[in-house]
Order: structure tokens, then C-alpha cells, then sequence
């Protein structure tokens, strides 16, 4: 839109303190993928079903659901009846018992079908030491890093093999402690960190005679 890059600040958002494990939980015995949010079709639940549905039975994940029952989670269980995919439907869940969920997974799925703006569920992943496997849509490809995977918007051949990377024993581990390392960008020391940086672009900004400052899109 015009804006000078030098004077763009980005900050992401910061997590509670009580949002981050300390110190991270192992990896969970049971291979289990979480989705939380509302359960809406762009939220492409049904598409997780089907892309779990493509691993081999044998290693094939469970998949654990927060959310507000809706007609869309009744349309994603018979999905997952057909694809033989087992769902532990977890009803709508408060912080405290979220980070326990998130605990309970090795990877959280973010199959989101339109331009999710963010993706607050990743990023809270990340601060228990939890990979994302995702579709790269919106602002999703700019906070998963190395901390998981993003597919092409609805292939859901290419999520089956992303999930199924993740949750492998052999794998896991090291997705585990990428997640944790960019938990740091949403800690509110980093936060204070970029907000003080925008006070100095601004303020030097000011000194030079410049007339605006920087923008900070948080």
C-alpha cells in the first residue's frame, strides 16, 4: 500500500505467561491431532477428516475437536464415520483445559479454507513446544516457520503426509523444539521489545524532521 518498509514495525501478538509450558510436556504416547475454533465449513474440518482419513489405518492419528457443537462438527463426524477416523468430540473449552488439550496432542491442525487472518491456535502451540500442520493460507505461512508444515490451500493428500510426518516418532522431536524456539516472538518480552523498537524509529524519525513515524501493525 505505499508504506516505506523502514519504517514498518511488525509485532506479533504476545501469548499470556501462563500460556507457555514450563518446562514443555513430553511427546504424548497417543498420536493425537487437535483442531480448536469455531467449527464453521471455511474452518475446513471436514477437509482434516478426509486428509486423516488418507493415512494408513495403522498409524493413522486420532483426531481431538474443540469447539461449540455445530451442524458443521455433525457433518465432519459423518465424514469421519465414512473415513474410519477416530474423533473425540471435546466441547468448547476454557484457557486452563485448552493448554491441556494442546498438552495431550503432538500437532495441532490449522485447515483453514479461506484467509485466516492469523491464526491465534499456532502460535499458542508453539508456547507448549507443539508443531502446526496448516493450509498456507493468509497470515499462517508468516508464523509457522520451521514449526511445521504448510500445504497448499485444501490438498489434503499433501496435509495426510504432513500430519502424518509430524506425529512419527522419528520426527517429532525436532518439530517440537522448532515450535518452541519461535514461541519466543509471541512472549511479551519480545512484544515490549518491538514496541520500545517502534518508539525509537519513531522518535528518531521525529529528530530528522521527518513527519510521520513508523507504522506498527500488531
Amino acid at each position: 500500500n505505499g508504506f516505506d518498509a523502514a519504517r514498518i514495525v511488525v509485532a506479533p501478538p504476545p501469548l499470556s505467561r501462563d500460556d507457555f509450558a514450563d518446562p514443555p510436556q513430553p511427546r504424548p504416547l497417543r498420536r493425537a491431532v487437535l483442531f480448536a475454533g469455531r467449527i464453521v465449513p471455511q474452518k475446513g474440518l471436514a477437509s482434516l477428516v478426509r486428509a486423516l482419513g488418507r493415512i494408513p489405518a495403522a498409524r493413522r492419528p486420532e483426531l481431538d475437536v474443540a469447539g461449540e457443537p455445530t451442524p458443521e462438527l455433525d457433518r465432519s463426524l459423518l465424514v469421519a464415520r465414512r473415513e474410519r477416523v477416530t474423533v473425540n468430540a471435546l466441547g468448547r473449552l476454557d484457557p486452563a483445559a485448552m493448554r491441556v488439550a494442546v498438552d495431550a496432542s503432538r500437532v495441532v491442525a490449522m485447515p483453514s479454507l479461506w484467509d485466516e487472518p492469523f491464526g491465534l491456535l499456532g502460535i499458542e502451540a508453539q508456547g507448549r513446544a507443539r508443531p502446526a500442520a496448516a493450509y498456507a493460507v493468509g497470515g499462517i505461512p508468516e508464523w509457522i516457520g520451521g514449526a511445521g508444515i504448510a500445504v497448499a490451500p485444501g490438498d489434503e493428500r499433501a496435509l495426510a503426509r504432513a500430519l502424518d510426518r509430524i506425529v512419527d516418532d522419528a520426527h517429532w522431536a525436532d518439530y517440537a523444539r522448532a515450535a518452541w524456539a519461535r514461541a519466543r516472538f509471541s512472549h511479551p518480552t519480545h512484544h515490549m521489545e518491538k514496541l520500545s523498537e517502534a518508539l525509537c524509529v519513531s522518535l528518531s524519525s521525529a529528530a530528522t524532521g521527518i513527519a510521520a513515524g513508523p507504522r506498527l501493525f500488531i
